[in-house]
């Protein structure tokens, strides 16, 4: 009788450790998978959750910085447009996860720096800058221009000498999101 309370027990916590190893090890995967099917372009949101569902653009998945390796480990199209963004210019895990997505192959990576509090800053001027969430998080005030976006030195590379990724700015973020049938 004991004998089988023991393997009982070891066969639970066996799988009880796996299952949540598998679960939150591949949750990016779980989530997305359905969304990579026939996603034309990638609008990436690299913060935590609960900072993505305060406020995130319209039309963007959340892939918490941790995730991104594995997130586009997952991309089979090396050509698919990917946008990440972050919180503002401060903020620097989007740079991060562009230079990732170059350093894999990826062709079409856009940077945008100015993230969610300059996307919720042209949205009280212009609605069409949808966003979703209720936006109550304080650093959706700070936007500090990027001075120079056309020479950021991490966007050159001098090896092949061309661009690793472009910056966008809001109105051509807004643009492609557009044109890709996001907005």
């Amino acid at each position: 009788m004991n004998f089988k309370k023991i393997f009982f027990l070891i066969v639970f916590l066996f799988l009880g450790i796996f299952g949540y190893r598998y679960f939150f090890k591949n949750k990016t995967n779980i989530l997305l998978k359905d969304d990579k099917k026939e996603k034309n372009l990638y609008l990436v949101n690299v913060l935590d959750k609960e900072t993505f569902d305060d406020a995130n653009i319209k039309g963007s998945i959340n892939v918490d910085f941790e995730n991104v390796s594995s997130f586009l480990n997952d991309i089979k199209n090396k050509n698919v447009p990917i946008v990440f963004y972050c919180a503002n210019y401060y903020c620097t895990a989007s740079d991060e996860a562009a230079l990732m997505a170059y350093k894999k192959g990826f062709e079409n990576v856009y940077l945008y720096k100015g993230g969610m509090a300059e996307w919720y800053k042209a949205s009280k001027n212009d609605p069409s800058y949808l966003y979703n969430g209720p936006a109550r998080l304080e650093y959706l005030q700070i936007v500090i221009p990027f001075e120079n976006e056309k020479e950021d030195v991490n966007t050159f590379d001098s090896v092949t000498k061309k661009n690793k990724y472009e910056i966008l700015t809001t109105q051509k973020l807004k643009d492609l999101l557009i044109e890709n049938k996001i907005l």
